[in-house]
C-alpha cells in the first residue's frame, strides 16, 4: 500500500500489533500538500473582504487546535464532531498527526514537485508553473497581519 487513508489511520493506530507501515508518503516522495483553497480571481475580486475574515477564522482556529495548552479541550471538539473516543485521538494535533501550518500558507515547493512528477509518469499531459500566476497568498498575508499586527 503506498501511504495510507485518513479513514484508515485510526484503524492503523487502535491496532498498533496488526499492521506493519512499510513505508510513508514521506518516506516515499517527500512532504506532500494533499489538500489546498483554490478558487478563482474573479472570485476573490468579487468576495476578497470575505474571505480575508475566512482565513483570519481559519488561521485563529488552526493555531488555537495546535497549541498544548488547548489539548484536552480541542481532543474533546474533535472527539465530538468525528464520534470516536477521546482515548484513540492521541495523535490529533501532535508531531504524529499531519502537519498543520499555524499561518494556512500552502507548500508551494510540495505542489510544484508533485506536479512535475505527475508529468513525468504521463498522469498529467503537461507542466504547469504554478507560482506565481496561479498562486496568491495576500488574503492569508492580509488576515495574518491582522492577527499578529505586522
Amino acid at each position: 500500500m503506498i501511504g495510507t487513508l485518513p479513514q484508515f489511520l485510526q484503524e492503523l493506530r487502535s491496532h498498533p500489533n496488526k499492521y506493519r507501515v512499510l513505508f510513508t508518503a514521506n518516506d516515499a516522495v517527500g512532504p506532500t500538500q494533499a489538500v489546498l483553497w483554490g478558487m478563482r480571481a474573479e472570485t476573490i475580486a468579487a468576495h476578497r473582504p470575505v474571505f480575508v475574515d475566512f482565513f483570519e477564522d481559519h488561521i485563529r482556529a488552526v493555531r488555537w487546535f495546535i497549541d498544548a495548552n488547548n489539548r484536552e479541550e480541542a481532543l474533546d471538539i474533535l472527539a465530538g464532531v468525528t464520534k470516536l473516543p477521546k482515548e484513540s485521538l492521541g495523535f490529533a494535533f501532535s508531531k504524529d498527526d499531519f502537519y498543520h501550518s499555524p499561518d494556512a500558507r500552502p507548500e508551494l515547493d510540495s505542489v510544484q514537485r508533485e506536479i512535475d512528477e505527475a508529468v513525468k509518469l504521463g498522469v498529467l499531459p503537461q507542466r504547469v508553473e504554478i507560482r506565481p500566476k496561479h498562486v496568491d497568498l495576500s488574503l492569508i498575508e492580509e488576515a495574518k497581519k491582522r492577527i499578529d499586527g505586522k
